[in-house]
């Protein structure tokens, strides 16, 4: 028997990863695209030279006595600061693993929920909770933050107590990975007719 056999929880988690996570395809290859394009431009220009053919926009020759009078000038400094900067913020951007709005739950199985579903699930869950009409609650689930914002009925108190408890005891039966952090939002005006 082989060594690479994988277990249902190893072959659980690689699906867990593969859903909540987005490569980042097109940002690298239009970074290689560009990085192809100025050494194709830049062989041209040699081909170019060596033929004794004008040069599309310099020569290598000439564009390489033009960088130290270009390093001279005032700006050149904050322009290539910016420069590297962006160039390793998009470099950082296409080689690291994008993240999708997914949770997976904690199970031995692969499990993976859309975002929209948690927030539908805990709109219901605090709309029951603060005995208001489902269309005054609104949620929004990011990576690790739930949030919940309810609008009250006009001269309906609602308890915030009781809405963020049932809200954390929804959150913690889900068992979301990473973890969701709960938060509840009551809002000071309400709603006629609501």
């Amino acid at each position: 028997m082989s060594g690479n056999t994988l277990t249902p929880r190893v072959l659980a988690q690689l699906i867990n990863r593969r859903e909540t996570r987005s490569p980042r395809s097109a940002l690298a290859i239009m970074l290689a695209l560009i990085v192809i394009f100025v050494c194709v431009y830049t062989v041209i220009e040699i081909i170019l030279q060596l033929s004794g053919q004008p040069a599309l926009l310099m020569t290598v020759g000439a564009a390489a006595q033009s960088l130290p009078e270009a390093a001279s000038a005032p700006a050149a400094v904050p322009i290539a600061a910016v420069a590297a900067v962006l160039g390793v913020i998009v470099l950082a951007l296409a080689v690291t693993p994008g993240k999708r709005a997914k949770h997976t739950l904690d199970s031995d199985h692969s499990v993976v929920v859309d975002n929209a579903v948690i927030a539908s699930a805990l709109a219901r869950h605090a709309a029951g909770a603060a005995q208001v009409a489902p269309d005054n609650v609104r949620v929004s689930v990011s990576h690790r933050t739930a949030e919940v914002r309810i609008t009250p009925a006009s001269g309906t108190p609602i308890d915030p107590h009781v809405v963020t408890l049932a809200v954390e005891e929804q959150v913690a039966l889900y068992r979301a990975n990473p973890p969701l952090r709960a938060k509840v939002i009551i809002e000071s005006v309400g709603r006629v007719g609501a």
